[in-house]
């Protein structure tokens, strides 16, 4: 998700690292079943943790917008 190299050998809950892989759920609503969750560093699941797609979409453009830079569709 972020380009981050996983490091699996930082898997324990108290030596979480930004390339800790994590588990997360596609859907929430879903939980964790075969087919919805993926494997994805613990900071990337830290940033979407409490976000809703459009809130990530208004920090993309307000970041593009700042930067001079155009909005990925």
């Amino acid at each position: 998700m972020l380009g981050i190299k996983l490091d699996f050998s930082k898997q324990r809950r108290h030596e979480t690292s930004d390339a800790a892989p994590t588990l997360d759920r596609v859907i929430d609503a879903k939980g964790y079943v075969p087919g919805n969750v993926r494997v994805i560093s613990h900071r990337a699941n830290r940033i979407k943790n409490n976000g809703a797609l459009e809130e990530h979409r208004a920090i993309v453009a307000y970041l593009s917008r700042a930067l001079g830079q155009r909005s990925p569709r």
